[in-house]
């Protein structure tokens, strides 16, 4: 293998990428540690900088300075999401903060699949999308 090979693309990182979540369910996602990202984390942990250097900041105010980071710079859009009813789940960053409270499972496997250096490499997604 080449080295070459392992270099992800930053325009894809930035922008995102679709990606396959189940049968007719796709989310587009940019890469964990994106420029807007990192920029927004410094921003959500600005108010608790001592409760992080103390190691004392609460749980819950991490799950929600992820999930508003997550739902704000990493989870770009979905397609194919229905309400429990058949109706379609509209994207919106609102809805997507919503959903990422909602279930650990689905934030568990967007930060994953955002963290994916192979996600992100040109080739594979040429690839992926020539399947679908």
């Amino acid at each position: 293998m080449k080295f070459s090979e392992l270099k992800t693309d930053e325009t894809m990182e930035e922008d995102g990428v679709w990606i396959q979540y189940a049968d007719d369910f796709w989310v587009k996602l940019a890469r964990l540690d994106n420029k807007k990202a990192t920029k927004l984390l410094r921003k959500l942990e600005k108010p608790y900088k001592r409760q992080i250097r103390l190691g004392t900041i609460s749980d819950d105010v991490q799950k929600k300075n992820i999930i508003q980071l997550v739902a704000r710079t990493v989870l770009l859009e979905w397609r194919g999401l229905e309400n429990d009813d058949g109706s379609p789940d509209l994207f919106s960053k609102e809805r997507a903060e919503e959903r990422l409270s909602e279930s650990k499972d689905f934030l568990k496997d967007v930060l994953q699949m955002s963290q994916e250096p192979a996600n992100f490499r040109k080739e594979l997604q040429e690839d992926a999308e020539g399947n679908s």
